[in-house]
């Protein structure tokens, strides 16, 4: 049987009062979706919480269909061990997802599905009180850039991925249509049978959901452009709302609408974070100071650059 590397551990802030495994047969009384094809089901009991994992792991394949209960707002963390693209499906209820700075990554909320891309790292994740159910399927990258060739939009952002250096990426969220409910309930629903058989069955499915995926992308392309124009003309100091309008004839409204729309991001805030990542960058690289470095990320004055550089967590 050919297995994945496993692609991300759990961690706690607070001591979990048992990690136990628990048996297929008993998921029915402890969650809402079972899955019978599970290999192996992870019960973690907290002070106030409850977090059950059910995992399947067959390459190019890792599955994670994750239940947290808990009885208030509750945070954990997740390891990932290399570089790794998540299709993430939020079931019910809604969570958040931080860096290691406390930076917001994405907001998943009920019955919507994105997909992301993490290099090793620890992140965040919190919860409000009540049920989260969230599935997770981690897709071997060599796997996905076989099959994203069919895929022009997919296959342009683990480009970019890949080449770049950002540690994180989320992309558009969308809901959970009729055609999605219908095929992840055929995943789930799926019996235990042949791993071949349930192999071909489970690459049915993704290349389905990659391609309806990939659909959705096509009408947030434009946004794409921005935020590569965006890369492109960091260090000019006219970089901004007015200039990007200009450039794309589009409205502030608009232009900030379909910005957070596709990236989760507020897009000033974006702006500014890649000038903070850019002039530490030129800052560790040639042992400049700041005010060595701040026109040449396209600030105009040294007080503005210092303030946010300040506040600044790489």
């Amino acid at each position: 049987m050919c297995l994945m590397k496993t692609p991300y551990t759990l961690r706690f802030r607070e001591e979990y009062i048992k990690k136990e495994l628990l048996a297929t047969e008993l998921l029915s009384e402890w969650c809402r979706f079972p899955l019978e094809f599970s290999q192996k089901n992870m019960f973690y009991r907290c002070r106030q919480s409850k977090i059950l994992r059910q995992l399947f792991n067959y390459s190019p394949f890792f599955i994670d269909l994750v239940e947290v209960n808990s009885d208030k707002p509750f945070e954990f963390m997740f390891k990932v061990h290399g570089k790794q693209v998540f299709l993430f499906f939020m079931l019910m209820g809604n969570m958040e997802f931080y860096d290691n700075s406390n930076r917001l990554i994405a907001h998943t909320l009920e019955n919507n599905f994105l997909m992301s891309f993490y290099d090793s790292g620890l992140y965040n994740v919190k919860v409000g009180s009540g049920t989260h159910i969230a599935l997770v399927i981690t897709i071997h990258p060599e796997w996905l850039e076989k099959v994203s060739l069919e895929y022009r939009n997919i296959y342009r952002i683990l480009e970019e991925f890949n080449k770049g250096t950002n540690p994180y990426q989320a992309m558009y969220q969308g809901k959970i249509d009729r055609n999605l409910h219908r095929w992840l309930g055929k995943v789930y629903n799926s019996q235990k049978q042949d791993i071949a058989v349930f192999d071909g069955f489970l690459r049915m499915y993704m290349a389905l959901m990659l391609k309806h995926y990939d659909k959705l992308l096509d009408n947030h392309w434009l946004t794409f452009d921005i935020r590569q124009f965006i890369h492109e003309n960091l260090t000019d100091e006219n970089l901004g709302i007015d200039m990007l309008c200009e450039h794309f004839n589009l409205t502030k409204r608009a232009l900030r609408y379909q910005f957070m729309q596709t990236f989760g991001e507020n897009i000033l805030t974006y702006c500014k974070n890649k000038r903070m990542e850019l002039a530490d960058q030129l800052m560790r690289a040639g042992n400049l100071t700041i005010a060595e470095v701040y026109m040449r990320v396209g600030y105009k004055e040294e007080s503005t650059f210092r303030y946010h550089f300040n506040r600044y967590k790489p």
